[in-house]
């Protein structure tokens, strides 16, 4: 087993034995001690949950960058390969070019040369003078110098345009085998480039699933606490039950209408200060107006704050306090639902823990849901 895996299943065997604990193994101030504490650990692990959010959202973003880099160096690949194909095709014609030019060279040479041989046969060994001299005709001899001197500037003239042939193909040659290295270069800096994007791509994706197991770990233990801060509170509310019913022949602190204690703020003052908490997190189970709590935890908490004890769940409080009508509700009413409860603002308003998503919201219609009961504490 590895360290997380350690490390996991050790925190859920302390989750686990905590839960163990009777209800009546603990007095009222040690569970809320107790349940103090994991809250603020669950506060701790939710802010490592965040943390862990944040990384997972920095490394998407990195691998969606990467990938799109990765695709347009790919292309880059891809273009520089069909280039260079295409530069080797224009070496390829310009090499057969230069192969032609020769051919017509060596074709030219060779018909010179027997135009050379055809002109010294056909002068003499002693040349035109020689021909002069034994009386040959004289316009002979002058239109045979003509075609003698026509054939040497044909002659000049393929070997000029030969030698420019041949220059003009060596530079394009030269010039394409340079841009065809040129070409192969960009290549192997996009292929090494590419081998980078593929090694970071895939250590980021690497990262990104670690993310994931640490996520899903302490969602799971964050889900455990939530639970045993659950457990703690109906353990604290089931001693406070049974304190109540022994002091109550003896004439004790619950009063008849089910509120231990008495607080002396009025409904508007409790709506105020409840009102100080819209924007706060929803944490079923939690203990915290500030990190979070539930919708039932909400009206606990208030109330507390003012010296009231009510019920920790949703469902014991529509029994606290008198049951009044809607229509005669009041600041500081509370309204229960079915599984859910809030704290009347008036004008047909609530303040309320509506959930994980929302956290502590207002809303503007009291009755968006079933009213099935409206109690006053105060």
């Amino acid at each position: 087993m590895n360290k997380k895996g350690f490390l996991a299943a050790a925190a859920a065997v302390l989750l686990t034995a905590a839960q163990a604990v009777p209800a009546g193994a603990d007095t009222v101030e040690g569970l809320r001690q107790k349940t103090a504490e994991n809250t603020a650990k669950l506060e701790e692990l939710q802010n490592s949950i965040n943390d862990l959010e944040t990384k997972k959202q920095e490394i998407t973003g990195q691998i969606s960058s990467l990938d799109a880099n990765l695709v347009t160096t790919i292309a880059s690949v891809d273009s520089l390969n069909a280039q260079i194909g295409d530069k080797q095709e224009q070496i390829k014609e310009t090499k057969a070019r230069l192969n032609a030019a020769q051919t017509k060279k060596n074709r030219e040479y060779s018909a010179m040369k027997k135009r050379i041989q055809y002109i010294y046969e056909n002068s003499g060994g002693t040349g035109w003078a020689g021909a002069l001299i034994s009386g040959a005709d004289v316009s002979d001899i002058l239109n045979k110098a003509e075609y003698t001197e026509q054939m040497y500037d044909y002659d000049r003239e393929c070997l000029e345009e030969y030698s420019a042939t041949v220059e003009e193909v060596d530079e394009l040659e030269t010039e394409q085998e340079d841009e065809k290295s040129e070409l192969e270069t960009m290549k192997s800096e996009q292929e090494s480039e590419k081998a980078d994007l593929e090694r970071m791509l895939e250590q980021a994706k690497a990262t990104s699933a670690d993310y994931d197991t640490q996520l899903a770990d302490a969602q799971a233990r964050a889900a455990q606490y939530q639970q045993l801060i659950g457990r703690q509170n109906q353990q604290i509310q089931q001693l406070i039950a049974e304190q109540a019913a022994a002091a109550a022949p003896s004439g004790g602190a619950e009063d008849s209408d089910g509120v231990v204690g008495g607080g002396t703020a009025g409904g508007q003052e409790i709506v105020n200060f409840a009102l100080n908490y819209v924007g706060h997190p929803y944490v079923w189970g939690g203990n915290s107006l500030s990190n979070g709590t539930d919708c039932s935890g909400f009206i606990h908490l208030v109330y507390a704050h003012f010296g009231y004890s009510v019920p920790r769940q949703s469902a014991e409080l529509r029994g606290v306090g008198r049951g009044v009508s809607y229509a005669e509700a009041q600041p500081g009413d509370i309204i229960c639902y079915d599984g859910h409860c809030a704290i009347y603002i008036g004008g047909g308003r609530i303040v309320h823990a509506s959930s994980a998503r929302t956290g502590i919201k207002v809303s503007q219609n009291a009755a968006y849901r079933t009213i099935l009961a409206v109690r006053r504490v105060v």
